[in-house]
């Protein structure tokens, strides 16, 4: 079962403990999931990839998003699905990791000794609009400098490039006794935003290509290759057979032509008054045998 291999790659204990152990449900404290370079060979699409973010402290489904090739490899790329970080009124299931107030942000406040910190994807990426125009920076998020993915060889489950991008904030509260900022939207300041980048080398994608995939292209037209022989030879029985019986049949024809013009022609002999002789022999006048008018 792929999903049994798949699972040999899981961590089971990180740090030394097999739970998170700051999030609101057993399932959402247990640790499981691959630490994101290798899965299970023969990945489907339709599968997800189970991670274990350890800035995040939970695991997450990374989600396929198209297949493309890197290094002229083939590959599946799963990305940070949106609903991961969505809150409550988007994504219920996120109640367990306390996603009640901001899309787009998970809560470490319990994870990090009550200090208000919040991770997002980098850039605000995600995030409710109203936390992006509350903070001022150099640009924009932009999804394809700021998304973190993965690239999985879909044979192996090797990981031959991906991102991981996630950004630490810290939540700035109002203690706002007269109430004059009660109507101001919360704001955060970025800490520090990590960029985790691996990729296959020049030479370890050229084995990977003359050693897995060549093979493979080579196995997978051979097949066609021999599905069309087949099919042509499969044709040209086929129309030989018909062949065979069209020629038979004609010969047949032939010889019942040959049998009736045969039959013809006795029967045209046979009726002629010529084989009448008329005869004197031994023994009288045999003209009594003769049919002469």
């Amino acid at each position: 079962d792929n999903l049994d291999l798949e699972k040999q790659w899981y961590q089971r204990r990180v740090r030394g403990k097999n739970s998170s152990g700051c999030w609101g449900s057993h399932a959402a404290n247990h640790i499981n999931g691959s630490e994101g370079t290798m899965f299970g060979p023969f990945m489907d699409r339709t599968r997800a990839a189970t991670i274990y973010n350890e800035q995040l402290f939970r695991s997450i489904d990374l989600s396929y998003v198209r297949d493309t090739s890197y290094a002229s490899i083939p590959c599946y790329r799963y990305e940070l699905p949106r609903w991961a970080l969505q809150n409550v009124t988007y994504n219920p299931i996120n109640a367990a990791y306390y996603a009640y107030k901001y899309t787009g942000m998970l809560n470490l406040t319990k994870c990090a000794s009550n200090v208000p910190l919040w991770i997002s994807k980098a850039m605000f990426l995600d995030t409710d609009m109203r936390i992006q125009n509350n903070v001022t920076m150099d640009r924009g998020p932009n999804k394809t400098l700021d998304e973190t993915y993965v690239c999985i060889e879909p044979n192996t489950g090797v990981v031959i490039d991906g991102h991981k991008r996630v950004q630490i904030n810290i939540e700035i509260q109002h203690f706002n006794v007269t109430g004059v900022l009660n109507h101001v939207y919360p704001s955060f300041i970025p800490i520090i935003a990590v960029d985790e980048h691996g990729s296959i080398t020049p030479d370890l994608a050229a084995k990977l290509r003359s050693t897995l995939l060549t093979p493979l292209a080579l196995i997978h037209y051979g097949y066609w290759v021999l599905v069309a022989v087949g099919t042509v030879v499969m044709m040209v029985g086929f129309f030989w057979h018909v062949m065979i019986i069209r020629n038979k049949y004609s010969i047949g024809e032939e010889d019942t032509t040959a049998i009736v013009d045969a039959e013809e022609h006795n029967s045209e002999a046979t009726d002629s008054p010529e084989q009448y002789l008329s005869f004197e022999g031994r023994g009288g006048d045999q003209s009594r045998y003769l049919d002469i008018e």
